[in-house]
């Protein structure tokens, strides 16, 4: 008995003795590929007055704080923010009078709101500048999914007469958004974005129809992540499998779909620009092709030369005068 025992206790002891190898060896090997443990993002961002970028909103979670807004990113990058009473961010001057021209309202995130440039910097201003026929409304904010886009649509439609135009900026990270998956509640830890607000998304239900949510996005990363590399692979490919299980995808070809229908109702042209270069979104264009105007205006985010920062994708001034290039030689 007492032998029979022992035996137990050595195979036992034996299998944690592989276990504990495999995990060593795997953590090992993570490091020597140049991978780590998760490190939470540190990027200071400096706004004045106020202290913020952001402002509660009832259904899109939040807004942009009204008025002229200082901003430094990094103690390094400086420039400004006009937003108007609603929060937007101008294309032009302040007008002294009701402005009677036909609208083109854009919609999309930071790199259509033009975080990291000035105001007269952001493809919409310039977009505004070459076409002063039309009152171009930048409806952009950081860190915006095709979701606020379908429902700031729906919102203003409702109060105000329908723009000539409608465009949707997307790039595929806004799938993500537009479920608040893990991956997405990731990338916003430790920013301002995700402090004390709420964030509105959509999910399939059981029966395969789409439920709207609004909760805080917060982020809990798993036990050992910070300093483990093999918790941190782990958890990452936990997250894509989630991605996956959540169909960000089909529910952003939903959304998309949703404002398409929206603004046929109201004799409204609708165009989808792309902004991101990546498999994803090109998928999601062509997919819409003949159903509204498609275009392609991303740039290469990867050329330093076109970024905000060393270390921040979102496009330059010279980035912007690119995207506005593209998008006002397709549009005349």
């Amino acid at each position: 008995m007492a032998r029979s025992a022992r035996r137990w206790r050595n195979r036992i002891a034996y299998i944690l003795f592989l276990v504990v190898l495999a995990l060593a060896t795997g953590e090992i090997f993570l490091r020597l590929t140049g991978r780590s443990g998760w490190a939470e993002p540190n990027k200071t961002i400096k706004v004045e007055p106020g202290g913020s970028f952001f402002r509660p909103h009832p259904v899109l979670g939040y807004a942009g704080q009204p008025g002229t807004l200082q901003v430094t990113l990094q103690d390094s990058l400086h420039f400004t923010v006009s937003h108007n009473d609603q929060g937007y961010r101008l294309t032009h001057p302040p007008l002294d009078s009701a402005d009677t021209r036909p609208q083109i309202w854009i919609f999309g995130c930071s790199f259509t709101h033009g975080y990291g440039v000035e105001d007269d910097e952001a493809y919409p201003w310039l977009f505004q500048e070459r076409f002063p026929q039309y009152q171009v409304r930048n409806l952009a904010m950081t860190g915006y999914g095709t979701y606020h886009s379908l429902l700031q649509l729906q919102s203003l439609l409702e109060k105000e007469a329908p723009p000539a135009v409608v465009m949707l900026a997307y790039g595929a990270f806004h799938d993500q958004r537009n479920v608040n998956s893990r991956y997405w509640k990731k990338a916003l830890a430790g920013q301002e974005v995700a402090k004390d607000i709420q964030y509105p998304f959509m999910r399939y239900n059981d029966a395969d129809s789409l439920v709207a949510y609004l909760e805080r996005p917060d982020y809990t990363p798993w036990t050992g992540q910070r300093w483990s590399a093999l918790v941190h692979f782990l958890e990452k490919q936990s997250n894509g499998a989630e991605e996956q299980e959540l169909r960000s995808g089909d529910v952003t070809r939903e959304m998309i779909g949703e404002m398409g229908v929206l603004c046929q109702e109201k004799g409204i042209e609708m165009a989808l620009l792309g902004i991101f270069k990546n498999p994803g979104t090109e998928q999601v264009l062509k997919e819409f092709e003949g159903k509204m105007r498609v275009l392609d205006i991303s740039v290469d985010t990867e050329d330093p030369s076109l970024r905000i920062l060393p270390d921040d994708g979102h496009p330059n001034a010279e980035g912007h005068r690119q995207m506005a290039e593209k998008l006002a030689n397709w549009f005349e």
